[in-house]
């Protein structure tokens, strides 16, 4: 995906849209106003009309610059958040996508977390922070502590107090 897709969701489906196949028809618009408002930043918003009418508009797109996924209990997780030990990091999936990583060095009973990333179309969903979490989580298992240098990683620590029981003082 490039810089033009973003993705939103919510319990139910997931929206895909890529900018660079929009026509701007204004057909979902149209379809569904109250979830696709162009003068709205984002201008999608799935909390604004049904699952269903949602749905309805994004099939009858002629460009086909929006697509969706209906998340269901018998379908499998469409995010992974794995450790991945061998290349230092938690890294984030969405179906066989790569979506970002968190990275780390490590030092005798320590991990230095310097880098999280996300890809851009799937910034401002929590992944970040997953990614982070995998990380404490697995240096709990092992017993370790983690030095947090990315920024992003720092903020998580000093948000979350509940982390500090990992945190190298």
């Amino acid at each position: 995906m490039g810089n033009s897709k973003r993705m939103y969701e919510n319990d139910n489906i997931i929206v895909y849209w890529d900018g660079e196949k929009c026509m701007h028809s204004g057909e979902c618009v149209k379809a569904c106003p109250g979830v696709f408002n162009p003068d709205r930043r984002p201008w999608i918003d799935l909390s604004q009309d049904t699952d269903e009418n949602t749905v309805g508009a994004i099939k009858g797109c002629p460009s086909g610059a929006l697509q969706y996924k209906i998340k269901n209990e018998g379908e499998k997780e469409l995010l992974k958040i794995v450790f991945e030990p061998e290349s230092k990091r938690s890294a984030a999936y969405e179906c066989e996508d790569f979506v970002g990583e968190c990275t780390y060095s490590e030092s005798p009973g320590l991990w230095i977390i310097d880098h999280t990333s996300v890809n851009p179309e799937y910034k401002g969903h929590g992944i970040g922070s997953k990614l982070v979490l995998e990380l404490i989580e697995e240096a709990r298992k092992n017993d370790l502590k983690i030095m947090p240098l990315c920024p992003f990683a720092a903020k998580e620590f000093r948000e979350h107090p509940e982390y500090g029981d990992v945190l190298k003082k």
